[in-house]
């Protein structure tokens, strides 16, 4: 992201130069194509609305504009437009290099995107880190770089990677002016979720309450808001994760690990010989509380219930801490979905000629 403000910043500088520049030569083709090239990176989009009218106008048929055209509606992840202008352009002239290099880096781009989609659609999150790395590799500029900072943020929130997860997401919401943008509300709940993951309640805390200023019917924000007030309150469940010695961002192999080690150490044909009834009773407790600690992280719907704030192995005493204000929270069916807003592009919308 720095990398891309620092490239931004350089190129409207360009901009800034050639403007005065243009003021002196104001029919100067060949000074607006390289001006156009310059707001495209530098994402100034009136400055390249303005030099690709000027030109395409008297000159539909210029291929370098609608090479430029197509490339802008492209960074901005209106594919379909983009893909006219590449079909027009090559109609003019099929041998024009930028163009059916436009043309391939499009249809590359569109069956990584499709495979990325299908990843977060069924919560393959390794595959959509992956699909978004190649994506960012691809070029210095990837179309649709918003869209792909929230499937990075939403990846690593899933895979409960806390450190890849809170930079992504801070990246993002830095990047779409988080506290502000309604669409970021979803964003902020992630990070909310990997800071709870992290034992930073405060920050938790905060990242709901901004994004309830943002979105006040957000479906994560109030399960957040019950786990929060959960964990405020204390309540008398059993640590699984202090349990198994695990962080609560441990991945199922990482639990699977943590059991069998722990559990062979405690197993009860370690017992010594001369144990007492009283210590082969308390050993014999610890033994089930590692098996229950092992049942519940290892099911992906207790684990999401326990970490929620309810007392999955105890639902009795839930329900009576219901009853003195509590309530277990969670996030019902998973992660809040969805990208409000999309990810697409709006303004470049040419069409001249």
């Amino acid at each position: 992201y720095d990398e891309l403000k620092h490239r931004m910043s350089v190129h409207q500088r360009c901009v800034d130069v050639l403007r005065d520049v243009i003021s002196h030569a104001k029919d100067s083709v060949e000074l607006r194509l390289r001006r156009i090239e310059c707001s495209i990176i530098g994402r100034d989009q009136m400055s390249a609305n303005e030099d690709l009218k000027y030109i395409l106008v008297r000159d539909p048929d210029n291929l370098e504009a609608v090479a430029l055209n197509a490339r802008a509606l492209r960074l901005l992840g209106s594919i379909d437009q983009a893909r006219r202008e590449i079909r027009r352009c090559l109609s003019l002239d099929p041998e024009y290099t930028k163009c059916a290099k436009l043309h391939k880096g499009l249809k590359k781009y569109e069956s990584l995107t499709a495979k990325i989609k299908e990843a977060v659609d069924n919560k393959k999150w390794d595959a959509v880190i992956k699909g978004v790395e190649d994506s960012q590799n691809m070029e210095a500029d990837p179309p649709n770089t918003d869209l792909l900072m929230r499937w990075k943020c939403e990846a690593y929130t899933g895979n409960r990677d806390i450190s890849k997860g809170l930079a992504a997401c801070t990246e993002l919401l830095d990047m779409e002016d988080g506290e502000k943008n309604p669409a970021m509300a979803s964003f902020l709940v992630f990070r909310a979720e990997l800071y709870l993951m992290d034992d930073d309640i405060d920050k938790a805390e905060v990242d709901v309450r901004k994004a309830n200023e943002l979105n006040n019917n957000h479906e994560g924000v109030r399960d957040l808001q019950r786990r929060i007030e959960n964990i405020r309150k204390g309540n008398s469940r059993k640590d699984y994760y202090k349990i198994l010695g695990i962080k609560k961002s441990a991945t199922e192999k990482e639990i699977r690990k943590a059991y069998r080690n722990i559990a062979r150490h405690h197993h009860p044909d370690h017992y010594p010989k001369d144990i007492t009834p009283e210590e082969k009773e308390r050993k014999d407790r610890e033994f089930r509380d590692i098996n229950e600690a092992k049942e519940m992280l290892m099911d992906e719907d207790k684990r999401r219930r326990y970490d929620g704030g309810e007392d999955v192995a105890n639902p009795q005493a839930q329900h009576q801490q219901q009853h003195h204000g509590f309530q277990g929270g969670g996030f019902p069916g998973g992660f809040p979905g969805g990208f409000p807003g999309g990810g697409g592009g709006g303004g470049f919308h040419f069409r001249f000629g």
